[in-house]
């Protein structure tokens, strides 16, 4: 178990997702501003932060639809040119992370399109970081989980060397 909390995983878990209600909610109709009963209908339509959809995925209790950052206008963005391809995130500044969170929350009837997300997503990510030297179009939090990550790479091979000695 995790010691502390990351901050940008919090804000991150805080971005907005669509979601359908598959069962009525008693006690729940505060999460929807339209409702006036204290009831979450089943088939009622709004957005809740996607930490609430991830630890309710298992209950079943929400469907999600498809959010407009992984739709096929969005996941073909990001296949054709995605040094250029940013997402309007409401909360998120990291939003590969979110992207990856939302499509990991694709029921399995949606298999195919949660592969296909992935697939746009880590290819556009993997991009973005070869053309970071050719033209910096990287958001700051991009760079920082590169930085990040290429410390961590040398950290572990220092620490295997010491392994060796």
């Amino acid at each position: 178990m995790r010691e502390y909390f990351d901050t940008e995983d919090l804000m991150n878990g805080f971005e907005p997702v669509p979601v359908q209600v598959k069962c009525s909610l008693p006690l729940l109709g505060k999460l929807d501003p339209r409702q006036t009963s204290s009831t979450l209908p089943k088939g009622a339509e709004l957005e809740i932060p996607l930490w609430l959809l991830e630890s309710t995925f298992a209950q079943n209790i929400f469907v999600m639809q498809l959010p407009p950052q992984l739709n096929e206008k969005a996941v073909n963005t990001m296949l054709l040119d995605p040094l250029e391809y940013k997402p309007q995130m409401k909360v998120s500044q990291n939003y590969f992370d979110t992207l990856v969170r939302m499509a990991n929350c694709f029921s399995a009837k949606h298999d195919k399109t949660k592969k296909e997300c992935l697939e746009a997503i880590r290819f556009a990510f993997q991009e973005r970081q070869r053309g970071m030297q050719l033209r910096p179009t990287m958001c700051e939090a991009e760079m920082n989980v590169i930085r990040t990550r290429k410390e961590l790479n040398d950290l572990f091979k220092t620490f295997q060397v010491c392994l060796l000695e």
